[in-house]
């Protein structure tokens, strides 16, 4: 017998998955060409499982800097970020 993945309840259309992430439908349906979504085709229809969206999320979390080193927005990348460095006297 196959194991049960999801239940019905738990299964989002791209419509759905845009509203709650609150992008563009064809953000969504973009993510699906791409592959970058795993979806499940029932005829026409494509749903995307709320569990794989909930691990795709966790999966990608940027986490915080730091209190005490603020980000150097002001210079790109690996310039460091002392605005005096490199000044000649």
């Amino acid at each position: 017998m196959r194991e049960k993945l999801y239940s019905i309840d738990e299964l989002l259309t791209i419509e759905q998955l845009a509203a709650k992430l609150g992008v563009a439908i064809s953000t969504v349906r973009k993510w699906r060409y791409k592959r970058r979504i795993p979806f499940t085709r029932l005829g026409h229809r494509l749903y995307v499982a709320v569990g794989v969206v909930e691990k795709l999320l966790a999966e990608n979390v940027i986490p915080a800097l730091p209190a005490s080193s603020p980000p150097n927005l002001n210079r790109p990348a690996g310039q460091g970020g002392d605005p005096t460095e490199g000044a000649t006297r």
